[in-house]
């Protein structure tokens, strides 16, 4: 019998699949370099309990710290929070006096660039800031920084303060304060999910 060349290969690649199986070793066409599979544990309700208990515990210790990304926890935490594949932890705390803004965007110029957004007459004036269609941005700016600088005055020909008050990213000098200021909210960021965490007060820091 005459074997095609459609044949022969079929045979040569069923030849190497048996010797790929006999001996345990991956054909040639398999790639063995894929990152393996996620096997972080499964969060069912009694994990997510444990979670929303060892968040509190960073929060409330008195080596937490908010410019970390999982809070400075200690070991133990840290080993349990990644074995849940959390990969990072925003710490937010509500700020009063924190400005959502509206402000130009990219092009410099309010609303559409060269564009009399608001039909007065005045192309780009202030009043124009957040036109629809435009490149505009919209932020919330807390009312100090992370060393605890006031934030300076905003320039209205390029922002416009549409409220205050807001959760804003917890400070390290809020850190440093005490007991009064750990933060009010944790968003937990995992490979599989995202949970925000009230946190509840009155809570105390560990002693020393």
């Amino acid at each position: 019998m005459k074997w095609s060349w459609r044949m022969k290969g079929l045979v040569a690649a069923w030849i190497v699949f048996g010797i790929a199986l006999r001996f345990q070793v991956s054909p040639p066409w398999v790639d063995t370099n894929r990152s393996a599979p996620n096997h972080a544990a499964p969060l069912d309700d009694a994990n997510i309990r444990r979670l929303r208990k060892i968040v509190r515990e960073v929060v409330t210790s008195n080596d937490f710290d908010p410019t970390q990304k999982l809070g400075n926890a200690d070991d133990a935490r840290r080993g349990q929070l990644e074995a849940w594949g959390v990969r990072r932890m925003i710490f937010e705390s509500y700020d009063p006096q924190a400005r959502w803004v509206v402000g130009v965007g990219p092009d410099g110029k309010p609303g559409q660039a060269n564009i009399d957004d608001g039909a007065n007459g005045v192309v780009d004036d202030p009043g124009e800031i957040g036109a629809s269609n435009s490149d505009d941005t919209f932020e919330i700016l807390p009312s100090e920084d992370n060393d605890g600088v006031l934030s300076p005055t905003l320039d209205p020909s390029r922002y416009r303060v549409l409220s205050r008050g807001g959760f804003v990213e917890h400070r390290q000098s809020d850190a440093a304060a005490g007991a009064k200021k750990i933060p009010e909210r944790v968003t937990v960021l995992g490979e599989t999910f995202e949970m925000l965490i009230e946190i509840k007060r009155p809570l105390r820091r560990e002693p020393r």
